[in-house]
């Protein structure tokens, strides 16, 4: 749902909320085996179920735009609360008996804020300036169960009869806290052409707890990102631009160690030339 109020000529908030739940299948954790042909490579294993792997996601946000309106520019508030929680309920023998089940589940939680002002658009030079922050915890869970009436008396391993009990749970906790502050300047240095530079600052804290194994680390990831821009107008139906920029995303925890906890940040400059046109 939606509803936009009108508090003064000057003053609207706009505030959204919507809940959503969804029931259907789901592709499967499965194990893999390594390739007698190419050693460095894994192959499928041919996939045997007792039953259908099972997935559900409930998902509700709400969030609130104020637009404050001024003859020097506009101040813009957008706060946000998002909730996702998923299952997902599948055999973890992956043979036609029923021995062991398993219950995976990801609950996320998840806050932003992001204030900005932007300066009125019919200016020579135009700019824009803010900050952001977002908070996520995610914890993330693995339940393997076992059917006892397959392992003890009276050793039945029949999918229709199961008495399912957890035999290990673990379960790794994330924690985000997301801060960024940006600006962005436009000029205008003839009709025909314009200049940009944009300046951005990330840093993201991260935490991880292996709650099970009695483990857990920190990191910080952050960058400087700038932006660079010219473009030129020839007429109404050409410009042309070229522009170079700074990108960035962050690193993170692995739920395993198989490809090790840790993994870095990725950094990339980018240069782009072209044109817009019409006809």
């Amino acid at each position: 749902g939606r509803m936009i109020f009108k508090a003064t000529d000057n003053l609207t908030m706009d505030l959204r909320a919507s809940y959503s739940e969804i029931e259907t299948g789901a592709a499967l954790f499965y194990p893999t085996t390594v390739s007698p042909v190419w050693p460095n490579t894994t192959v499928p294993n041919v996939l045997i179920e007792d039953f259908e792997a099972i997935a559900n996601r409930e998902i509700n946000d709400v969030y609130l735009k104020i637009d404050w309106e001024t003859e020097n520019g506009t101040l813009t508030s957008v706060t946000g609360q998002d909730e996702l929680f998923e299952t997902l309920n599948q055999s973890f023998d992956w043979l036609q008996i029923s021995l062991i089940e398993g219950l995976l589940t990801t609950d996320t939680e998840t806050f932003t804020q992001e204030l900005r002002w932007v300066s009125p658009g019919e200016d020579r030079m135009r700019y824009i300036v803010g900050g952001f922050y977002q908070e996520t915890q995610r914890i993330r869970g693995v339940e393997p169960r076992l059917n006892f009436l397959c392992v003890a008396p009276p050793f039945d391993c029949s999918p229709e009869n199961k008495f399912l009990g957890p035999v290990n749970v673990s379960f790794v906790e994330q924690n985000f806290e997301v801060m960024a502050f940006f600006g962005q300047v436009e000029y205008d240095f003839s009709e025909n052409l314009t200049g940009l530079f944009s300046l951005r600052y990330d840093e993201d804290d991260r935490s991880v707890t292996r709650i099970t194994l009695g483990f857990d680390d920190t990191a910080t990831f952050s960058l400087w990102q700038p932006k660079f821009s010219l473009s030129y107008d020839w007429n109404d139906d050409l410009m042309t631009y070229a522009s170079a920029a700074r990108g960035f995303r962050s690193g993170g925890f692995n739920d395993t160690a198989a490809f090790g906890f840790l993994y870095d940040q990725e950094e990339v400059w980018t240069y782009e030339l072209g044109f817009k046109s019409s006809y």
